[in-house]
This record gives structure tokens, sequence and C-alpha cells, in this order.
């Protein structure tokens, strides 16, 4: 596929976000990229197009988790997404109108119904990531549980943050290349709850909202 006819398609994919972001409520970021906030968690629909290839990724994430991008982890490739047929799609020019029909189809089918009855809010992501025997895991284990956390004080579960924060700073402390200052942060909260200071959390994680979404450059979208 020539440069020309990328741009062609790039030019399609973008019709096609505006017209499904009015439908769905979602804002356009970046003219290819669909994101919406469901009580501070985002739930995004990305269209990208890296030089060899394009890709279509479905996923969410928490503002109330420290970010400085936009963390596309917790999420699966369209093609794979609820163990869809992998297909190749966006390649042709002559076949992009057919493709875009069968993204859609995908979309409304699969990712709708996932966005709105399964991971809606934190307290719905909290009971996702909770499932026994849940297949979709979408990301590492440690990713999963600091959402997990993270979550737990955001819905103000202390007594649930409480009980699984011990393990998780270890973890964060045996990564082979651990942040010091998420460690930091977890020993903080941990700290926090020892003492019932649940204002401090409040205020804590409604700063990192606030600098999450300046670093991932969405405050006037979100």
């Amino acid at each position: 596929m020539d440069k020309e006819d990328r741009k062609i398609i790039k030019r399609q994919i973008q019709k096609f976000c505006k017209e499904f972001a009015n439908t769905y409520d979602f804002k356009v970021h970046r003219r290819t990229f669909m994101v919406r906030n469901r009580d501070n968690l985002l739930q995004m629909i990305v269209f990208d197009f890296p030089p060899s290839s394009m890709q279509y990724i479905i996923a969410i994430q928490p503002l109330y988790f420290p970010s400085e991008d936009l963390f596309f982890n917790f999420g699966e490739d369209l093609n794979y997404f609820r163990n869809h047929e992998v297909g190749s799609w966006g390649n042709d020019i002559e076949k992009i109108e057919e493709d875009i029909i069968h993204m859609n189809m995908l979309l409304v089918k699969n990712v709708i119904p996932w966005f709105d009855e399964e991971v809606s809010s934190p307290e719905m992501l909290i009971e996702f990531i909770c499932k026994k025997n849940n297949e979709e895991a979408f990301c590492d284990s440690y990713h999963q549980e600091l959402f997990l956390i993270f979550s737990y004080l955001y819905t103000k579960k202390y007594e649930e943050a409480k009980e699984n924060l011990p393990e998780t700073i270890v973890m964060a402390e045996e990564r082979p290349f651990p942040s010091e200052s998420m460690i930091a942060l977890l020993k903080t909260f941990l700290t926090d709850l020892d003492n019932k200071a649940y204002s401090n959390i409040e205020n804590t994680l409604e700063g990192i909202i606030k600098k999450t979404k300046e670093d991932c450059g969405i405050s006037k979208l979100v």
C-alpha cells in the first residue's frame, strides 16, 4: 500500500471515528482515537497508523492511576478481542468501506457491551479483575494488582486496599526495574490506611487524576 492510499484510508477511518463517537458518546482525540470517561475510568478505542501496519486497540485506563501517557496495556487488539477471528483490515484501498462496516459490527457487538456492562465504573473494574477463571486478563498481573489497589482506594473500599497493599508493595519491590516513586506512593497509602487518614488518600487521588489528565494531554477532553 503506497503513501497516498494510506492517506485515503486514514481519512476514511477519521470520518468513521467522528460518526461512531457521536453515536456512542465518545470524544475524538487526535482524529482516530475515541475516548469516553466513566467516573474517571477511560474507555478507549484507538486506530493507530504506525509505518508498517495499522492497529486497532481496545483499552481501559483509570485516571486515578498515575501515568505520564495513555496506557493501552489493559486491553486487546480488535482482531483478538473476545476471540474473534483474526483479520487484516485497512490495508486494501479497494476494501476499506467493507472493512469499516466489519469493524463497526465488531465494535457494536463485542466492545460497546464490554464497556457498558463489564467495565463502566471503577466498581465494575474491581469485579472484572477479581473474577475467578477470568481468561481475559488483558495485561500483566502486576498492573492488574495496581489497578485493583487504586480502584479500592478510589471507591473507598479501604479494608480491601489495606489487606492487599502489603503484597502489592512486595510485587513492586521485586520488579526487574522497580519504580521507587510507585513504591513510596503505595507505602504512603498503607500508612494513611493504618492511621485512618482517609482524607489524605482522597486528596492524593484527586491530584493524580488532575496530573494524569494533564500528562496525557486530555484535560480539556474528559
